[in-house]
């Protein structure tokens, strides 16, 4: 075999190689690659491409704000001869602020961890209260007939007269919704939420003045009547700041409407039970506690659920 020879079989293996790889048919049988892929005539099909799919993590985080009103307007201050709520007393309502972090259990309930604060409001009350102590020197009337006098400001009748203080509150709560969904963007759920509440009075001001009423006797300390002897006792009873942690629940119920691909807004409705917390406090000669209620909030409330994707 000449040298000739050995490079032209050499060439043609390659080029028989070359034409069945793009598809060249041969004597044997179609080959056909690409779009339209044939095989010795049969037809091979071809994957149709899959779509990467978008991974949620079931993680959403939240951010809320509130008008709250409690039913419970008035609080109470106490001491060894009146104990009652002040009639003349307030406490204001307020706006509230949250955040929450939460997960999707599924399509039908999800959860959440939310802290709300509310901001410092002033509490004030103004007016009398009346009461009566023993007459333990004794006389006509077993009882002497007083009265505490309260303002609301130093510009207010007696300037030294005032009550009023100033409190906060925040809290946590661990909450579960069972949504029921309409469509892809509008769920309505309902839910319900267990926690704690913490109270924080930022410090009372508190003067009153005392005054004995009684016509017949106003001298507890002689015995017999002292009519006429009506006495007037100033005295100021300052509660410093202290910190109070009580029970929370929650019902609630609302709806959401989905804007973007991630994103919620939350339209709802709450209400939140507080239990109440108390301070004491020390006038000259005796102790005095100042009483917040338990409390039911009623809360309108609008938000943002960010899904984490």
């Amino acid at each position: 075999m000449t040298i000739s020879t050995h490079l032209m079989k050499t060439a043609a293996v390659a080029f028989a190689t070359l034409a069945a790889s793009a598809g060249v048919a041969s004597a044997g049988g179609e080959v056909v690659y690409g779009n339209g892929v044939r095989q010795g005539g049969v037809a091979v099909p071809v994957p149709v491409p899959v779509p990467v799919p978008e991974v949620s993590t079931g993680h959403y985080m939240r951010i809320d704000a509130a008008y709250s009103q409690g039913d419970v307007s008035k609080y109470k201050s106490t001491d060894p001869y009146v104990d009652g709520f002040r009639a003349d007393s307030y406490l204001e309502n307020f706006p509230r602020y949250g955040l929450g972090f939460g997960y999707y259990f599924n399509n039908n309930l999800c959860g959440d961890i939310a802290i709300d604060q509310r901001n410092d409001v002033v509490s004030k009350g103004r007016g009398n209260r009346d009461y009566s102590i023993a007459n333990a020197a004794g006389g006509t009337n077993a009882t002497i007939a007083m009265r505490d006098s309260y303002r609301e400001t130093s510009t207010d009748l007696a300037s030294s007269n005032k009550d009023g203080f100033t409190s906060s509150n925040s809290t946590a709560l661990a909450n579960i919704y069972a949504d029921l969904p309409v469509n892809d963007r509008f769920t309505p759920y309902i839910g319900a939420g267990i926690g704690f509440v913490r109270h924080q009075l930022k410090g009372r001001d508190f003067t009153r003045t005392t005054t004995c009423m009684d016509t017949v006797d106003c001298d507890p300390a002689t015995a017999g009547d002292q009519a006429g002897a009506t006495t007037l006792n100033s005295t100021v009873s300052t509660i410093a700041g202290g910190i109070n942690y009580q029970l929370a629940a929650a019902l609630m119920t609302g709806f959401t409407y989905k804007v973007w691909d991630n994103t919620k807004i939350d339209l709802g409705y709450r209400w939140l039970h507080l239990q109440g917390a108390s301070y004491v406090g020390r006038s000259p000669g005796l102790v005095e506690t100042l009483k917040i209620p338990d409390q039911n909030i009623h809360e309108m409330r609008v938000g943002l659920r960010y899904d984490i994707n």
